[in-house]
Protein backbone atom coordinates (compact mmCIF):
# COMPACT_ATOMS: atom_id res chain seq x y z
CA UNK A 1 0.00 0.00 0.00
CA UNK A 2 1.21 3.02 -0.47
CA UNK A 3 0.23 7.16 -1.31
CA UNK A 4 0.04 8.72 -4.50
CA UNK A 5 -2.11 11.16 -6.62
CA UNK A 6 -4.52 9.09 -8.48
CA UNK A 7 -4.98 10.21 -12.66
CA UNK A 8 -8.30 9.43 -13.52
CA UNK A 9 -9.10 7.20 -16.71
CA UNK A 10 -12.37 8.97 -17.47
CA UNK A 11 -13.27 12.45 -16.58
CA UNK A 12 -16.92 13.01 -15.69
CA UNK A 13 -17.70 16.70 -14.83
CA UNK A 14 -21.34 16.13 -12.96
CA UNK A 15 -24.28 18.85 -13.30
CA UNK A 16 -27.76 19.77 -11.53
CA UNK A 17 -27.40 17.87 -7.97
CA UNK A 18 -23.75 18.17 -7.70
CA UNK A 19 -23.69 21.94 -8.10
CA UNK A 20 -22.17 22.40 -11.62
CA UNK A 21 -25.04 24.46 -14.11
CA UNK A 22 -26.84 22.05 -16.30
CA UNK A 23 -26.91 22.51 -19.51
CA UNK A 24 -29.70 21.85 -22.20
CA UNK A 25 -28.78 18.80 -25.00
CA UNK A 26 -29.42 21.17 -27.88
CA UNK A 27 -27.11 23.97 -26.01
CA UNK A 28 -24.48 20.50 -25.77
CA UNK A 29 -24.75 19.73 -29.53
CA UNK A 30 -24.60 23.24 -30.37
CA UNK A 31 -21.34 23.73 -28.44
CA UNK A 32 -19.79 20.18 -30.20
CA UNK A 33 -21.08 21.57 -33.51
CA UNK A 34 -19.14 24.83 -32.93
CA UNK A 35 -15.89 23.32 -31.77
CA UNK A 36 -14.72 21.56 -34.84
CA UNK A 37 -11.37 20.31 -33.03
CA UNK A 38 -11.88 16.39 -33.18
CA UNK A 39 -12.82 13.86 -35.34
CA UNK A 40 -12.67 10.30 -33.78
CA UNK A 41 -15.69 8.58 -35.87
CA UNK A 42 -13.46 6.15 -37.57
CA UNK A 43 -12.23 4.98 -34.00
CA UNK A 44 -14.29 1.89 -32.74
CA UNK A 45 -16.11 2.90 -29.79
CA UNK A 46 -13.91 0.36 -27.85
CA UNK A 47 -11.10 2.84 -28.00
CA UNK A 48 -12.97 6.05 -28.81
CA UNK A 49 -11.51 8.26 -26.37
CA UNK A 50 -13.12 10.52 -24.08
CA UNK A 51 -12.26 13.97 -23.74
CA UNK A 52 -14.90 16.29 -21.57
CA UNK A 53 -14.81 19.81 -22.74
CA UNK A 54 -18.62 21.07 -20.92
CA UNK A 55 -20.44 20.41 -18.72
CA UNK A 56 -22.20 16.69 -17.65
CA UNK A 57 -25.94 16.31 -17.21
CA UNK A 58 -26.64 13.87 -14.22
CA UNK A 59 -29.71 12.08 -12.24
CA UNK A 60 -30.51 9.77 -9.22
CA UNK A 61 -32.98 9.09 -7.22
CA UNK A 62 -30.04 8.37 -4.88
CA UNK A 63 -31.33 10.51 -1.50
CA UNK A 64 -28.10 9.97 1.18
CA UNK A 65 -26.23 13.25 1.79
CA UNK A 66 -22.79 11.70 2.39
CA UNK A 67 -20.15 13.17 0.10
CA UNK A 68 -18.39 12.01 -1.94
CA UNK A 69 -21.70 11.31 -3.26
CA UNK A 70 -21.18 8.88 -5.59
CA UNK A 71 -20.14 6.67 -3.75
CA UNK A 72 -23.44 5.58 -2.89
CA UNK A 73 -25.28 6.78 -6.14
CA UNK A 74 -23.21 4.73 -8.46
CA UNK A 75 -25.21 1.70 -6.86
CA UNK A 76 -28.46 2.86 -7.61
CA UNK A 77 -29.70 1.74 -11.27
CA UNK A 78 -31.89 4.96 -11.71
CA UNK A 79 -28.26 7.27 -11.77
CA UNK A 80 -26.93 8.26 -15.01
CA UNK A 81 -24.84 11.07 -16.28
CA UNK A 82 -24.37 12.79 -19.70
CA UNK A 83 -21.34 12.98 -20.97
CA UNK A 84 -20.10 15.40 -23.65
CA UNK A 85 -17.47 14.45 -25.64
CA UNK A 86 -15.93 15.88 -28.94
CA UNK A 87 -18.80 14.56 -31.10
CA UNK A 88 -22.02 13.48 -29.41
CA UNK A 89 -24.19 13.10 -25.80
CA UNK A 90 -23.55 9.71 -24.14
CA UNK A 91 -25.68 8.76 -21.79
CA UNK A 92 -24.04 6.58 -18.90
CA UNK A 93 -25.63 4.54 -16.68
CA UNK A 94 -24.74 2.12 -13.36
CA UNK A 95 -26.14 -1.30 -13.19
CA UNK A 96 -25.13 -2.90 -9.42
CA UNK A 97 -23.85 -6.35 -9.66
CA UNK A 98 -24.40 -8.96 -6.98
CA UNK A 99 -20.86 -11.39 -6.92
CA UNK A 100 -21.87 -12.94 -3.28
CA UNK A 101 -20.86 -13.36 0.17
CA UNK A 102 -17.23 -12.47 1.51
CA UNK A 103 -17.00 -14.24 4.90
CA UNK A 104 -14.93 -12.47 6.96
CA UNK A 105 -12.84 -13.97 10.22
CA UNK A 106 -11.26 -11.70 11.96
CA UNK A 107 -12.30 -8.17 10.98
CA UNK A 108 -9.28 -7.35 9.88
CA UNK A 109 -9.54 -6.68 5.91
CA UNK A 110 -6.85 -6.41 3.23
CA UNK A 111 -7.56 -4.62 -0.42
CA UNK A 112 -4.54 -5.24 -2.75
CA UNK A 113 -4.05 -6.66 -6.30
CA UNK A 114 -3.73 -10.47 -6.53
CA UNK A 115 0.05 -10.71 -7.75
CA UNK A 116 1.02 -8.39 -4.51
CA UNK A 117 -1.27 -9.65 -1.95
CA UNK A 118 1.37 -12.02 0.00
CA UNK A 119 2.88 -8.87 0.84
CA UNK A 120 0.40 -6.64 1.28
CA UNK A 121 -0.51 -5.31 5.12
CA UNK A 122 -4.46 -5.49 6.71
CA UNK A 123 -6.32 -1.71 7.91
CA UNK A 124 -6.05 -0.62 10.78
CA UNK A 125 -9.70 -0.41 11.12
CA UNK A 126 -11.26 -3.59 12.99
CA UNK A 127 -14.54 -4.82 10.51
CA UNK A 128 -17.54 -6.63 11.14
CA UNK A 129 -17.33 -10.59 11.23
CA UNK A 130 -19.70 -12.70 9.43
CA UNK A 131 -21.02 -13.12 5.61
CA UNK A 132 -21.68 -9.74 3.70
CA UNK A 133 -22.81 -8.92 0.22
CA UNK A 134 -20.34 -7.77 -2.54
CA UNK A 135 -20.80 -5.29 -4.84
CA UNK A 136 -20.02 -3.42 -7.97
CA UNK A 137 -20.98 -0.84 -9.60
CA UNK A 138 -20.68 -1.18 -13.73
CA UNK A 139 -20.75 2.19 -15.67
CA UNK A 140 -22.22 1.11 -19.12
CA UNK A 141 -22.85 3.07 -22.27
CA UNK A 142 -26.34 1.93 -23.75
CA UNK A 143 -25.42 -1.96 -23.30
CA UNK A 144 -21.96 -1.41 -23.88
CA UNK A 145 -20.07 -1.99 -20.22
CA UNK A 146 -16.86 0.46 -19.73
CA UNK A 147 -15.95 -0.90 -16.50
CA UNK A 148 -16.14 -1.42 -12.86
CA UNK A 149 -16.05 2.06 -11.53
CA UNK A 150 -16.89 0.95 -7.51
CA UNK A 151 -16.51 -2.60 -5.58
CA UNK A 152 -17.44 -2.80 -2.23
CA UNK A 153 -18.47 -4.79 1.23
CA UNK A 154 -21.83 -3.57 2.42
CA UNK A 155 -22.02 -4.61 5.85
CA UNK A 156 -25.43 -3.18 6.82
CA UNK A 157 -28.25 -1.40 5.44
CA UNK A 158 -27.82 1.82 7.10
CA UNK A 159 -27.44 5.23 5.54
CA UNK A 160 -23.68 6.31 5.21
CA UNK A 161 -23.32 9.55 7.22
CA UNK A 162 -19.89 10.09 6.52
CA UNK A 163 -16.75 8.67 4.13
CA UNK A 164 -13.36 8.86 5.73
CA UNK A 165 -10.17 6.73 3.68
CA UNK A 166 -8.91 3.14 4.89
CA UNK A 167 -5.80 3.54 6.99
CA UNK A 168 -2.87 1.55 7.91
CA UNK A 169 -1.34 0.88 11.03
CA UNK A 170 0.55 3.93 12.50
CA UNK A 171 -1.59 6.21 10.65
CA UNK A 172 -4.17 9.38 12.05
CA UNK A 173 -7.43 9.39 10.35
CA UNK A 174 -7.66 10.60 6.44
CA UNK A 175 -10.54 12.52 5.32
CA UNK A 176 -11.99 11.50 1.50
CA UNK A 177 -11.55 14.04 -0.03
CA UNK A 178 -7.51 13.99 0.95
CA UNK A 179 -5.33 13.62 -2.32
CA UNK A 180 -2.54 11.74 -0.45
CA UNK A 181 -5.04 9.12 0.47
CA UNK A 182 -3.42 5.40 0.15
CA UNK A 183 -3.85 3.56 -2.72
CA UNK A 184 -2.97 0.18 -3.93
CA UNK A 185 -1.49 -0.59 -6.93
CA UNK A 186 -2.92 -2.93 -9.67
CA UNK A 187 -0.78 -5.09 -12.19
CA UNK A 188 -2.72 -7.60 -13.14
CA UNK A 189 -5.77 -5.66 -14.20
CA UNK A 190 -7.68 -6.91 -10.69
CA UNK A 191 -8.24 -6.26 -7.35
CA UNK A 192 -9.21 -8.27 -4.29
CA UNK A 193 -10.64 -7.62 -0.70
CA UNK A 194 -9.75 -10.05 1.90
CA UNK A 195 -9.99 -11.03 5.18
CA UNK A 196 -6.06 -11.47 6.69
CA UNK A 197 -6.73 -14.65 7.89
CA UNK A 198 -8.65 -16.43 4.51
CA UNK A 199 -6.13 -14.77 2.50
CA UNK A 200 -3.14 -16.43 4.67
CA UNK A 201 -4.99 -19.62 4.01
CA UNK A 202 -5.44 -19.74 0.58
CA UNK A 203 -1.55 -18.41 0.10
CA UNK A 204 -0.30 -21.64 1.57
CA UNK A 205 -2.44 -23.80 -0.41
CA UNK A 206 -0.07 -25.56 -3.83
CA UNK A 207 0.85 -22.57 -6.47
CA UNK A 208 -1.77 -24.13 -8.37
CA UNK A 209 -4.76 -24.23 -6.29
CA UNK A 210 -4.22 -20.76 -5.02
CA UNK A 211 -3.61 -19.36 -8.48
CA UNK A 212 -6.95 -20.56 -9.41
CA UNK A 213 -8.55 -18.13 -6.36
CA UNK A 214 -6.57 -15.51 -6.79
CA UNK A 215 -7.21 -15.83 -10.34
CA UNK A 216 -9.95 -17.10 -11.36
CA UNK A 217 -10.26 -18.75 -15.27
CA UNK A 218 -13.29 -16.79 -16.21
CA UNK A 219 -11.62 -13.29 -15.14
CA UNK A 220 -10.45 -13.00 -18.76
CA UNK A 221 -13.89 -13.28 -20.20
CA UNK A 222 -15.05 -9.32 -21.17
CA UNK A 223 -18.49 -10.53 -18.85
CA UNK A 224 -16.58 -10.74 -15.43
CA UNK A 225 -16.82 -8.03 -13.35
CA UNK A 226 -16.47 -9.85 -10.14
CA UNK A 227 -16.67 -12.86 -8.05
CA UNK A 228 -16.04 -14.61 -4.86
CA UNK A 229 -13.56 -17.28 -4.91
CA UNK A 230 -14.10 -19.90 -2.18
CA UNK A 231 -12.02 -22.97 -0.58
CA UNK A 232 -14.01 -24.22 2.45
CA UNK A 233 -14.53 -21.66 5.00
CA UNK A 234 -12.38 -18.96 3.37
CA UNK A 235 -13.41 -16.70 0.41
CA UNK A 236 -11.61 -13.92 -1.44
CA UNK A 237 -13.64 -10.88 -3.52
CA UNK A 238 -11.72 -10.96 -7.02
CA UNK A 239 -13.27 -8.05 -9.17
CA UNK A 240 -12.25 -5.97 -12.42
CA UNK A 241 -10.16 -3.46 -11.38
CA UNK A 242 -11.82 -0.45 -13.04
CA UNK A 243 -9.81 -0.09 -16.85
CA UNK A 244 -7.48 -2.82 -15.78
CA UNK A 245 -3.77 -1.10 -14.10
CA UNK A 246 -3.84 1.80 -11.73
CA UNK A 247 -3.54 2.93 -8.51
CA UNK A 248 -6.87 2.67 -6.39
CA UNK A 249 -8.12 4.36 -3.20
CA UNK A 250 -10.57 2.54 -0.28
CA UNK A 251 -12.51 3.88 1.71
CA UNK A 252 -14.66 3.46 4.45
CA UNK A 253 -18.56 4.81 5.35
CA UNK A 254 -19.50 4.96 8.98
CA UNK A 255 -23.29 5.44 9.67
CA UNK A 256 -24.51 7.98 12.13
CA UNK A 257 -23.96 5.55 15.01
CA UNK A 258 -20.04 5.53 14.37
CA UNK A 259 -20.16 2.05 12.90
CA UNK A 260 -18.19 0.70 9.58
CA UNK A 261 -21.28 -0.04 7.10
CA UNK A 262 -19.35 -0.37 3.70
CA UNK A 263 -15.90 -0.42 2.68
CA UNK A 264 -15.25 0.71 -0.78
CA UNK A 265 -12.82 0.88 -3.62
CA UNK A 266 -12.91 3.57 -6.11
CA UNK A 267 -11.43 2.25 -9.52
CA UNK A 268 -10.33 5.25 -11.32
CA UNK A 269 -13.29 6.13 -13.63
CA UNK A 270 -15.31 8.65 -12.12
CA UNK A 271 -13.77 12.21 -11.03
CA UNK A 272 -15.28 13.19 -9.08
CA UNK A 273 -13.18 15.89 -6.50
CA UNK A 274 -13.93 18.56 -8.75
CA UNK A 275 -17.40 18.30 -8.61
CA UNK A 276 -18.40 17.83 -4.67
CA UNK A 277 -17.53 20.64 -2.91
Amino acid sequence: MIRCNRLCLIIVVLAGLFSCREITTEEALQRIAESKSYSTDALPESVKPITVFSHCITHTSHKGKAHPYWFEAAFSDSTYTRMIDETKVTTYTFQTVNAGKLHIESGKLIASDPITSSSSVAFQEQFPTGDFICELAVIKSGNYPRGVAFARIKFSDQEVEKWMCATMPGESPIPANDSLANCFTVDAGLGLFADSLSLKAILQLPDKQSDLLLFPPHAVRPTFYGDISTSGKHTLFVFHAGYGDGCYNTFIGYDKQGNICRLLSDLGILFWKGCEN
